[in-house]
């Protein structure tokens, strides 16, 4: 556990160094991130707009494509 620990405080600490260097760097960092908010809000609308519907086919469930969608832009 303690190794993990080191890996995310230096993952953190490499990140902190760089974007004190170039101001673009942190000005990209925080757009990213506004951008990444944006998305999992609109998708989060549009599971709730569009979720399980009672009148659809069993087994067709817009809601867990949308959850996979998720998981693959986070790991991305």
């Amino acid at each position: 556990m303690a190794e993990i620990a080191t890996i995310v405080r230096l993952k953190w600490a490499l990140m902190w160094a760089t974007m004190r260097k170039s101001v673009w760097q942190a000005v990209n960092f925080a757009l990213t991130g506004l951008i990444g908010l944006a998305v999992v809000i609109g998708i989060g609308v549009f599971a709730w707009k569009f979720g399980p519907d009672p009148h659809m086919p069993k087994g067709i469930n817009l809601t867990d494509g949308m959850r996979f969608v998720m998981v693959l832009w986070a790991l991305s």
